[in-house]
């Protein structure tokens, strides 16, 4: 886990790192014994937005700034901490406020790996990773008030057609028409934080 948390944040900075990190695609069965301690979940213990029975799931956070969108994904995000069986499961959150008081609330025991901005590239690994190894590892990928480039290709397919690969993809947002009418008719769940 913390070599896949530390190549995705270098990664992230440069197209040189994300091809390193494809690298890893490639070499998928040695990927699974670089992954320990890796987050589980247990559909019969905890209640969390982020708990899936059988495939994964979109959802969107909407409300206005300071409505409480943040604390309550750490809120749901924390829920999974005690879950013990199931699939490995890695969590991603694309942010530009990394160092928000909400985010330092996180459980460390999660390893959520928390990125400065949105980068498409990690979806795209993530797509690679499970394709490789038959849907093997559950992905939660989070967008907490990115705005840039959510227009793009491979935001849409996030929200479209990533479940397919066993990744679940969330959206926090205070506009909801900056996303396109496709992707808001297409999400399974939409919170209303306080408007």
């Amino acid at each position: 886990m913390a070599e896949i948390t530390r190549l995705l944040r270098n990664a992230s900075k440069s197209k040189r790192g994300m091809k390193r990190l494809e690298g890893l695609v490639e070499n998928i069965d040695e990927t699974p014994k670089k992954i320990t301690n890796a987050n589980t979940y247990n559909k019969s213990t905890e209640k969390s937005l982020f708990l899936q029975e059988d495939s994964a799931s979109t959802q969107m956070i909407w409300g206005s700034s300071f409505s409480g969108k943040t604390y309550l994904l750490v809120e749901n995000l924390n829920k999974l901490k005690n879950v013990k069986e199931g699939k490995p499961r890695y969590i991603v959150i694309m942010t530009e406020s990394p160092n928000s008081a909400p985010l330092k609330k996180l459980d460390p025991s999660l390893n959520v790996i928390i990125l400065d901005r949105y980068v498409p590239d990690v979806a795209r690994f993530f797509v690679n990773m499970n394709k490789a190894t038959n849907n093997k590892f559950r992905v939660l990928l989070i967008l907490d008030d990115v705005i840039t480039n959510i227009g793009n290709g491979q935001f849409n397919k996030m929200f479209l057609t990533y479940r397919n690969n066993n990744i679940s993809s969330t959206i926090l947002l205070q506009y909801p028409k900056l996303v396109k009418p496709s992707v808001r008719h297409s999400v399974h769940k939409i919170i209303i934080t306080q408007l």
